[in-house]
């Protein structure tokens, strides 16, 4: 039967070969060298098959969230990038915008009305970029 792991653990004799392996460290201690044995939990090939599956899993998770992340920026991002952008690019950005949600808006006058959000945030702003 299996104990919890505590800091104060001490297995017995069977324990100890089935589930540790006993590892030597030299320590250092005023200036003497000392051997003292270290119990590490022993790793088995299943354990470790699923450790790298569920990394593997993990990984692929992340990659997915991380690319729908990117694109849903490069869709957005003229939105709150627009003192960065020309106009030609402001007017790139909506139509590819408008092209995804052709029914809700019209290419041409978000794009105008993007560079007109721009000519109103320099008039009473400047050029100069908020700091976060």
């Amino acid at each position: 039967m299996l104990r919890t792991f505590q800091p104060n653990f001490q297995p017995s004799a069977k324990e100890s070969k089935e589930l540790f392996t006993i590892n030597h460290k030299m320590k250092k201690w005023r200036n003497q060298l000392q051997m003292i044995r270290v119990l590490r939990p022993k790793r088995n090939l299943h354990s470790s098959r699923m450790y790298l599956r569920d990394c593997g899993f993990w990984y692929t998770g992340l990659t997915k969230r991380y690319d729908s992340a990117s694109s849903t920026n490069d869709l957005y991002s003229f939105l709150w990038q627009y003192m960065n952008l020309s106009e030609d690019q402001i007017i790139q950005a909506c139509e590819v915008f408008g092209k995804k949600y052709p029914d809700g808006i019209s290419q041409n006058d978000l794009g105008e009305e993007v560079i007109n959000l721009k000519a109103i945030h320099i008039a009473n702003f400047g050029m100069n970029l908020w700091v976060l």
